[in-house]
């Protein structure tokens, strides 16, 4: 409740009995930076504005529902890209992490940032697994906007940027090979939004 809370814009011994009042933009950051759940605070924000179409419990439990949703779309389609892997024993053992790993699977009812970190892992998955057929041509937007969604799953939690790093390097000198200059466009949104995470919330919470 302590996420739902911080994300009202209110410390958890100060909200009201009325759920309808919300506080205003500034205290959400405020909040998260100095006694929320002490991460960078996307999910949070999220979890403010998905909150006002709705305050069922159900409805807001959908919300990490959707990037358990997410993260099965991308691991299943990153398989589908490599036919000998989506018949492997390696395929079926995602299956079974998936179905019966607990912990994952009360990640995905949690209102709390877990399972949007779990998404951002599938998605550095796909971008490892997924074969790249543009002709050794750099496409700059779409480096850009890949780099994009790199930065909105760091929202989610701290840990993620050490994958992100992770990723990086395996892209570079394992997988694809790829060139400083082709991975700095994919790495730029997410390194602006690494100083904006570092002003926002990380110096405050360290």
């Amino acid at each position: 409740m302590i996420l739902f809370f911080t994300s009202r814009g209110f410390f958890p011994n100060e909200a009201p009995l009325n759920p309808q009042i919300v506080g205003d933009f500034s205290r959400v950051i405020m909040i998260n930076r100095s006694g929320g759940s002490l991460d960078p605070g996307l999910f949070t924000l999220l979890l403010r504005y998905w909150s006002f179409l709705g305050l069922e419990t159900w409805w807001l439990r959908l919300l990490p529902m959707l990037f358990f949703f997410l993260t099965l779309g991308l691991y299943f389609s990153s398989l589908n890209q490599r036919r000998e892997m989506t018949s492997s024993l390696f395929a079926t053992m995602i299956c079974g992490l998936f179905f019966t790993n607990n912990l994952l699977l009360d990640y995905a009812f949690t209102i709390r940032p877990y399972i949007m970190e779990v998404a951002g892992c599938a998605f550095l998955f796909s971008l490892l697994i997924r074969e790249e057929n543009n002709g050794g041509v750099l496409e700059v937007k779409r480096e850009v906007l890949i780099g994009l969604g790199i930065a909105f799953f760091m929202g989610s939690r701290y840990h993620f940027s050490l994958l992100v790093v992770l990723y990086f390097l395996l892209e570079l000198f394992i997988f694809k090979r790829k060139t400083f200059k082709e991975l700095f466009y994919r790495a730029l949104p997410g390194m602006i939004f690494g100083l904006v995470i570092f002003w926002v919330s990380f110096r405050h919470q360290v």
